[in-house]
């Protein structure tokens, strides 16, 4: 039994039929078929047959409303194992396998090795379509979907014990290398010998349906062949299966809404008086908060209009200044957005902060030193103009007294 299994959607319900539909050398039919159930994680299985030869037969045997997951091997299906470049086309990739054929005489399925190489599928199309009327004429076209050759048995191979490096099925016999086809010979032998899949004991002759329908739940997907009619009616029982799936999800959410409302309704109304309550006791509360809210929103706007909510940067540029500075100046003072007094003229006089302004004082031996430097600082990228204050030199040999003012950008 397959236990822990990740499952992509509730969508694909609880059942799926693995149909191994066998074209023998006669003409007849040889029909396998697996009812897998999914169990939470588990999945189990329904029932099975190995005796069905008609396609009256299966649908007598299965539910037309369960997905199937068919398969076709036998007679008139053909395997090449080629190479293949991006720029393949449908058509090169036939003629690889069957040189001079016509694409629209035959179906192919185009399953990957590696990079370089896959293994296409052939099969006529009149045997396909014929094989897909008859499906639909005894209501079995829910397909999951239609595959052809052993490929399907990809579901399972890493979960078979077994270190054998082939595997015998009813029409060929698998080269496998790491848990993957590499080679198809037709040396097949049917057996109900049983195979050991993670714990579930499955007739050998029953491998590739019971892979096709393991694949349904578990991925990785089968191969589809390259058919109109088969991609239609795959997506038609996608669709269905969805408008199924979302029209039940309505009505559980209808049902779970109308009940909410009840509980919710009851829950906040009690709630609503409540908070009627708290709102008168706390009123005064509320407007004591909006006459905080305004003060705080007069100092932000102090802060913000003096440049104080801003990241400082003094390290920066004391390091810049000292960069560029010659070593015949010396700096006393640097003042980042300096303090500065309103006139008295102006209504609202009083202090503020000067913001994008440095203030630089200091001892300059040569005023054209000092110029050379301020000439200097004008370059820089973080500065916007440099400006000169004022220059004292007291004694011809002494050395000048500046203080210079430097916009920022």
């Amino acid at each position: 039994m397959l236990k822990q299994l990740n499952f992509e959607s509730l969508v694909k319900g609880k059942l799926v039929a693995g149909v191994e539909i066998q074209f023998s050398v006669t003409g007849n039919m040889l029909i396998r078929c697996v009812v897998l159930k999914r169990n939470k994680s588990d999945l189990v299985i329904e029932k099975q047959s190995t005796l069905l030869s008609s396609i009256e037969e299966l649908a007598a045997f299965v539910d037309p409303k369960i997905p199937l997951s068919i398969l076709v091997t036998g007679k008139g299906i053909v395997h090449r194992k080629i190479y293949f470049s991006e720029t393949d086309s449908d058509l090169s990739l036939l003629n690889k396998a069957l040189p001079n054929a016509n694409l629209s005489d035959f179906n192919i399925q185009k399953t990957v090795i590696d990079e370089t190489q896959l293994f296409i599928s052939v099969i006529r199309s009149s045997q396909l379509n014929e094989l897909l009327e008859e499906l639909q004429k005894h209501k079995l076209s829910a397909l999951a979907s239609f595959s052809a050759g052993p490929f399907a048995i990809n579901a399972v191979l890493p979960l078979i014990a077994s270190t054998e490096q082939t595997l015998n099925l009813n029409t060929c016999r698998l080269a496998i290398n790491n848990s993957q086809i590499t080679g198809i010979t037709n040396e097949g032998m049917e057996t109900e010998e049983l195979t050991d899949i993670g714990g579930e004991h499955v007739k050998t002759n029953l491998l590739l349906s019971y892979a096709a329908a393991v694949a349904y739940f578990t991925g990785p997907e089968n191969p589809v062949l390259n058919s109109g009619t088969v991609y239609a009616l795959i997506e038609e029982n996608r669709e269905k299966r969805k408008l199924q799936f979302r029209s039940m999800a309505v009505l559980l959410n209808v049902f779970a809404i109308v009940m909410a409302n009840l509980v919710l309704f009851n829950t906040y109304w009690d709630r609503s008086n409540e908070l009627s309550t708290q709102l008168l006791i706390n009123q005064s509360s509320v407007q004591r908060c909006d006459t905080l809210k305004k003060e705080l929103d007069l100092k932000r706007s102090f802060l913000e209009q003096n440049g104080l909510l801003e990241n400082s940067r003094t390290s920066y540029y004391a390091d810049q200044l000292a960069q560029s500075l010659p070593a015949s100046i010396q700096l006393n003072d640097l003042s980042v957005h300096p303090l500065k007094k309103k006139d008295n003229a102006v209504e609202d006089s009083g202090i503020y902060f000067e913001t994008k302004m440095l203030s630089v004082s200091g001892h300059a031996k040569k005023s054209t030193e000092l110029n050379e430097w301020m000439k200097v600082l004008k370059q820089a990228r973080w500065i916007s103009d440099v400006t000169l204050l004022n220059y004292r030199q007291d004694k011809k040999m002494a050395a000048g007294v500046f203080t210079i003012q430097i916009k920022l950008k």
